[in-house]
């Protein structure tokens, strides 16, 4: 098979992403996936070819993987790779670009998988659906999935989640060293976290924060506050948080930017993970996977798709409320025993559910089926039934077999066309 993956290149020449086995060099989840796909599947199925068309942010890129069956196309716009994905037995591309791109194909042969990172909503959730050319879309894990189990998507929908290669690195249990990693953006939730650092100080006054990430990590240009920490607005909202009476960085809190295989020492020194806290955006956060290479238990919020990356009171603890949140982590950071038991738990269940040499099984089953045209939907739906009102979509599902209601907007059409309104509202 010959397989053309879209890659938009965010990377600098200083930024070695040769190896993408051995960890995360400093790229953002979504990017760093797409190359641990490129380079795992090449190795594994030499007889099958990948070209990863990349589209560069600046004239050098970071340095890519390539083999005897691995091939960078350099390509200057998306334009490029829509052009010639028809030559393709098949084609990958991001989400993100998935709009632009169904308007500049014209062969209508062409084989189409979207790999989806984050939440569908929009016309775009329809134009996917009704699209002859997209043949599949892939979820990042099963509470993703079942966000969109009464709408149409549903038919071309399929789960393959995030793989990591874990390397067995055991922590250093005797600190009180809280670790949050992220991007420094509204939507990856660090102020959160930021507005009950004092308080969870108070409980255990030697802990320290220390934060991976910043705005850099999603590329773009924008002011930056005075410490050039996060967009400049951002950054004084949750500074304010973090500082003492005489308008100085707590001695607590340390920002280490962003960081790439280096951050294995943070990890092998730190008691507790903290992903998004307020859990936006979040389908299946490649920094919780990592987290849990290290034995580290975790704590987030009990939403969207961090159940299928944290198991609660298994691996880590997932919360509902700011106290509940506060709680979960000094909880943590005083009981060893229970901080031990939730890291080794961590680290089995990662294992089992990332490894590449697992994954790469589904995305070859996933190929060869587009390839042949034979590749079913298969539904399979579970718990947690209170997650995005879960049960209310599983309600939605059963009514829309009724011919009378067969074509009534699903939930998450719903929610996209008053998330929209409120768009609206706001700009004015």
């Amino acid at each position: 098979m010959r397989i053309a993956i879209f890659y938009h290149d965010y990377g600098t020449e200083t930024l070695d992403c040769s190896r993408p086995d051995l960890g995360n060099p400093g790229l953002g989840g979504t990017q760093y996936c797409f190359l641990m796909l490129a380079y795992f599947y090449a190795k594994k199925y030499i007889n099958d070819t990948i070209d990863l068309f990349r589209m560069k942010r600046n004239e050098t890129g970071s340095k890519l993987p390539i083999s005897e069956n691995l091939n960078i196309i350099e390509c200057d716009s998306l334009s490029c790779f829509c052009n010639l994905c028809g030559n393709y037995d098949m084609a990958l591309l991001n989400f993100s670009f998935a709009e632009e791109a169904l308007t500049m194909i014209k062969d209508k042969t062409a084989k189409l998988i979207i790999w989806v990172h984050n939440w569908i909503r929009g016309s775009i959730l329809k134009q996917l659906s009704d699209s002859q050319i997209v043949k599949k879309i892939v979820f990042l894990g099963q509470e993703h999935y079942e966000r969109y189990l009464d709408d149409k998507i549903i038919n071309k929908a399929v789960v393959i989640q995030n793989m990591y290669r874990f390397s067995g690195c055991r922590r250093n249990n005797k600190t009180h060293n809280v670790v949050f990693t992220g991007g420094l953006i509204p939507s990856k939730g660090f102020h959160y976290l930021a507005k009950s650092w004092k308080r969870i100080v108070r409980r255990v006054p030697d802990a320290k924060l220390f934060v991976v990430g910043g705005q850099r990590i999603y590329g773009g240009k924008v002011e930056l506050g005075r410490m050039g920490l996060a967009e400049k607005s951002y950054e004084e909202y949750f500074l304010k948080f973090l500082i003492d009476s005489n308008k100085n960085l707590l001695s607590s809190v340390n920002f280490l930017g962003v960081l790439g295989i280096e951050k294995e020492e943070i990890y092998k020194n730190a008691s507790v993970g903290i992903i998004n806290p307020t859990g936006k955006t979040e389908v299946c956060p490649l920094s919780a996977i990592e987290m849990e290479n290290y034995f580290l238990p975790i704590v987030s919020k009990n939403t969207n798709g961090l159940p299928d990356v944290i198991k609660n009171k298994k691996t880590g603890i997932l919360f509902k409320t700011r106290r509940g949140f506060e709680k979960s982590v000094v909880k943590l950071l005083t009981k060893d025993k229970l901080n031990e038991k939730y890291g080794l738990e961590g680290n089995y269940f990662g294992k089992k559910q990332f490894d590449p040499e697992n994954v790469i099984l589904l995305w070859n089953e996933l190929f060869n089926g587009v390839y042949s045209g034979k590749y079913s939907p298969c539904y399979h739906f579970t718990g947690n039934n209170g997650n995005n009102f879960k049960w209310l979509r599983k309600i939605s599902r059963f009514i829309h077999r009724c011919p009378l209601f067969r074509n009534a907007p699903s939930l998450i059409q719903i929610e996209g066309y008053f998330a929209s309104r409120l768009r609206k509202e706001n700009k004015k």
